[in-house]
């Protein structure tokens, strides 16, 4: 027959102790992991200054490229090139290039984009930004993504809005 276990410590912790515990034990791991996240290397993002996206040659008419590092796709068109942001405005999602239907769509609320970047449906209220393009000194499409331009703002017919191709 097996005889009860007597616990050394016959003294039950209040409510009030453990409540008072849990806060100081919860404080202690919040400070912690604070500082830990204060205190981690940062992820490693492009920086805002230009970068080559390719040559005139590399996009037929029509086409989309997506560089997904800085968050952009290239689109060329008849008149030229021009880079949208890819991301949505409604939330910040990020939209994916839907080849069939020709549109860009957000996955998080269903939001679309026609292939200019301007919204067809969804609880997105503008279209996509646009990003600075440049000729480069060797002919090649350049990219500043330190400046953009937004449609409600009349701004996609400002220069750099769009690259124009051939070259003027």
């Amino acid at each position: 027959m097996a005889l009860p276990i007597e616990s050394e410590s016959s003294e039950k912790l209040s409510r009030r102790d453990f409540l008072w515990y849990t806060l100081i034990w919860s404080g202690l791991g919040a400070s912690l992991l604070s500082t830990l996240a204060y205190l981690r290397l940062p992820a490693w993002s492009p920086g805002l200054e230009p970068v080559v996206l390719g040559v005139p040659q590399d996009l037929s008419l029509g086409e989309v490229k997506a560089f997904p590092a800085y968050q952009t796709w290239l689109i060329r068109n008849e008149s030229g090139f021009y880079a949208l942001r890819s991301v949505c405005t409604h939330l910040g999602c990020t939209p994916v290039w839907k080849s069939d239907l020709t549109q860009f769509h957000c996955p998080c609320h269903h939001s679309y984009f026609d292939l200019a970047g301007l919204r067809e449906k969804g609880p997105a209220l503008r279209a996509l930004e646009r990003y600075r393009l440049f000729w480069g000194q060797q002919g090649e499409i350049m990219l500043d993504r330190s400046q953009t331009f937004r449609r409600e703002l009349g701004e996609w017919e400002d220069a750099g809005a769009w690259l124009p191709f051939p070259r003027a």
